[in-house]
């Protein structure tokens, strides 16, 4: 639920509480991550590119780094292109 309410702040370019909110965000991805990784070991490097992944992970590095919502949309949009020009 605060994944998809960091979402629609960085959409609607609010800036103020996204750090804070992706700061507490974190442990749980963290913790879903490692508990996925324990899951499937076969799995392990498919979920390194999995591109909806890498997008949380980019969104909540960024919004604890303090960059701002517009840098942020910027940056998931051009990690989408990325998705699009290699295949995945």
């Amino acid at each position: 639920m605060m994944l998809e309410e960091i979402g629609h702040m960085v959409d609607d370019g609010q800036a103020e509480g996204l750090q804070a909110k992706c700061t507490a965000v974190m442990p749980f991805w963290v913790e879903y991550n490692s508990f996925q990784k324990v899951e499937d070991e076969e799995g392990e490097a498919e979920r390194r590119s999995d591109p909806l992944a890498l997008q949380i992970q980019l969104l909540l590095d960024s919004g604890i780094a303090g960059v701002g919502p517009i840098e942020i949309r910027r940056r998931l949009d051009a990690l989408e292109n990325s998705f699009h020009t290699t295949g995945e």
